[in-house]
């Protein structure tokens, strides 16, 4: 759990409306404003909003340091209140290089806690704010290391997380190619959407799909 929150002995940590019944294994919190992470449970897109408007305004996340919105999925068991991915990004505005409208923090990563949450992850970084971005790169071997991002964006459904593991090695980072290959976060979560309905109607790659769409329309 540590890991997730990117975590070690020496980060202020501060931790805003944790459930009672939801123990943070291992961490707790410490230290004083700023921080250098802040961990914070919201269940809904209004409260995650205003917590966010509280940060920007405010001078409690050091430069470098790590907002964490800790939201209830999709499909949990445990509460009723639950955030839609696809939800986030209008509501808390992104722009093409994955800032917050306005501010120096930026979109880090999306990830699975565990069966009920989910863990979105803000980075405060007005240092690469404006810098060039080189060109995404569309080499399959260098996606090797966003695999276990894409899984966790599938564990919440487990069809698609265990047709996803059974894939070759080689289709698992060409899948991780096409999605995070794209700048735009509107477009690597549309193409995430692709990809589910493709491996849920069986398919491995999406040239298979299109090779059969092909055949069945001759």
């Amino acid at each position: 759990m540590q890991k997730k929150f990117k975590l070690n002995d020496e980060l202020s940590v501060a931790i805003v409306n944790q459930p009672q019944d939801l123990p943070l294994e291992g961490i707790s919190q410490v230290g004083e404003a700023p921080f250098d992470r802040i961990i914070s449970f919201v269940f809904s897109v209004e409260e995650m909003v205003t917590y966010l408007q509280k940060v920007l305004k405010g001078t409690r996340l050091k430069e470098q340091g790590y907002l964490f919105f800790v939201y209830p999925k999709k499909g949990n068991k445990k509460y009723e209140q639950f955030i839609h991915r696809d939800e986030i990004f209008p509501a808390i505005q992104v722009d093409d290089e994955k800032y917050i409208v306005g501010s120096d923090l930026k979109f880090a990563s999306l990830m699975s806690l565990d069966d009920t949450f989910s863990i979105l992850s803000i980075k405060r970084d007005g240092k690469g704010k404006g810098k060039k971005k080189t060109a995404s790169s569309q080499c399959v071997s260098d996606y090797e290391r966003m695999i276990p991002q894409l899984r966790d964006s599938l564990a919440d459904n487990p069809y698609d997380l265990a047709f996803y593991d059974e894939l070759t090695p080689g289709y698992q980072k060409d899948w991780a190619r096409y999605i995070y290959s794209a700048k735009k976060q509107d477009t690597q979560i549309a193409r995430l959407q692709e990809m589910r309905e493709i491996i849920g109607l069986g398919y491995k790659t999406k040239e298979l799909y299109r090779k059969a769409k092909a055949e069945a329309n001759e």
